[in-house]
């Protein structure tokens, strides 16, 4: 009875850990919605817009895109505020 129990308490934890694993990684720092954007274009926005805070960001990587990385395009057109930022005072 007590291997049974030592046994089935092993399968428990080790299970458990299994779950713990599995589960997904933190948001990346600077988290929010452009966490991901930053994450994939980070190299670019210090190279082509350094400088350039919020919006700014976003509006600088959209009017060099020729410029960016693959992964940074990739993030931009998979972002929710895909396009062009709108024009001051709209």
């Amino acid at each position: 009875m007590k291997i049974s129990n030592l046994i089935l308490s092993a399968s428990l934890i080790i299970g458990t850990i299994g779950i713990a694993v599995a589960q997904p990684a933190a948001p990346p720092a600077g988290g929010g919605r452009g966490g991901a954007l930053r994450a994939a274009c980070s190299a670019d926005i210090q190279a082509t817009c350094a400088g350039k805070t919020g919006p700014e960001i976003r509006q600088c990587l959209m009017d060099n895109q020729a410029k960016l990385s693959a992964d940074c395009k990739t993030a931009i057109a998979l972002s929710p505020g895909r396009g062009a930022a709108p024009a001051p005072g709209q």
